[in-house]
């Protein structure tokens, strides 16, 4: 493991903030609050090698927010684990004959319901069918968190309008789910995972002899992110270690956007 990726692996919150993030002045990368004087990075919206070098650069005194997945990893704008994926869909879907491309949002298709479910944003529901002649029809897919690395675990339920037929399946190690031998007609599709707001996808119909294929993004929930003075265990961190880190001058860290 390179020594930046450990350093955010060990990243814990110390001294956790009770100010909120939606109060402080600045951008989705810095703000400025105003009620410790300091500055508040978040990880989730900096690249893997600005995040690296701020915690690399200032040990203890750096305040942040951060998610962390279930594997331990914190969530970057640029994860690795999430280009390898986006980049694997991305040749899957060039070799697929697929019969029609949605992005569904708004509408009948993507809604929100109540506190915690979160409304079709941009390609955050994708939606490619298939003609399946005599293998029934079918609904699978993948559910991604917003770095479009894979959500193992997710629980998606499938639910029959007009019936009281329901179906649910976890993601598997890779995000995946299946649904075989569905009866054709229309679907409502809740996914939903620790950590992330819930997606819903309202009145997917499913042809005879159709595969539809879901590529989920689901949006993080605010209440799993954690947010205060980060420390790693390791307060001596070099300022050049070799190990494929780049280390940002001070000059660097200082000019992230502000507003």
């Amino acid at each position: 493991m390179r020594e930046g990726a450990d350093l955010l692996r060990r990243a814990r919150v110390a001294s956790p903030c009770p100010a909120s993030w939606e109060a402080m002045e600045g951008d989705e990368r810095v703000r400025f609050c105003r009620q410790c004087g300091l500055h508040v990075y978040n990880l989730a919206a900096l690249t893997t090698a600005e995040a690296e070098s701020l915690v690399a650069r200032t040990g203890g005194r750096l305040c942040a927010r951060l998610y962390r997945r279930a594997d331990g990893t914190v969530l970057t704008s640029d994860c690795p684990r999430g280009l390898a994926a986006a980049r694997r869909r991305v040749a899957l879907a060039a070799g697929a004959a697929l019969a029609a491309v949605l992005s569904l949002c708004g509408g009948a298709f993507g809604q929100s319901k109540g506190k915690g479910l979160q409304s079709c944003g941009a390609d955050a529901v994708k939606v490619k069918r298939v003609a399946a002649p005599g293998e029934g029809s079918a609904v699978k897919g993948a559910v991604f968190d917003p770095a479009q690395a894979a959500v193992p675990g997710a629980l998606v339920r499938l639910a029959a309008k007009g019936s009281e037929r329901k179906y649910t399946a976890d993601t598997s190690a890779e995000g995946a789910f299946e649904f075989r031998a569905l009866p054709p007609g229309t679907y409502d599709v809740e996914v939903s995972a620790p950590g992330f707001q819930t997606r819903v996808v309202r009145q997917l119909a499913v042809g005879k002899d159709e595969a539809v294929r879901l590529e989920l993004t689901l949006g993080l929930d605010p209440r799993s992110m954690e947010m205060g003075i980060i420390v790693t265990g390791d307060m001596t961190a070099p300022e050049r270690n070799g190990h494929g880190v780049r280390v940002f001058t001070s000059r660097e860290i200082m000019s992230l956007p502000i507003h």
